[in-house]
């Protein structure tokens, strides 16, 4: 899963760095488990993954567009 895409920064993006954060700039594993469609036609999939920060780690499962989704190589 491309989390960048997933979380995209907002033009003129201000914010600062904070080291204790999640870190949403990076690809990660993550097991699809279901696809479906949006009431528009677009596909979506339901995806286990871990969001790390610094100190922890979150186990997330949600539904995700499937433009965030990238296939094992």
């Amino acid at each position: 899963m491309d989390l960048a895409v997933l979380y995209p920064q907002p033009p003129h993006h201000a914010g600062k760095y904070t080291a204790e954060g999640f870190d949403v700039r990076k690809v990660v594993p993550g097991d699809l488990t279901e696809w479906s469609m949006t009431v528009d036609g677009d596909w979506i999939g339901r995806v286990t993954y871990e969001l790390m920060s610094k100190d922890r780690s979150e186990t997330v499962t949600h539904w995700v567009p499937s433009r965030v989704l990238k296939p094992l190589r």
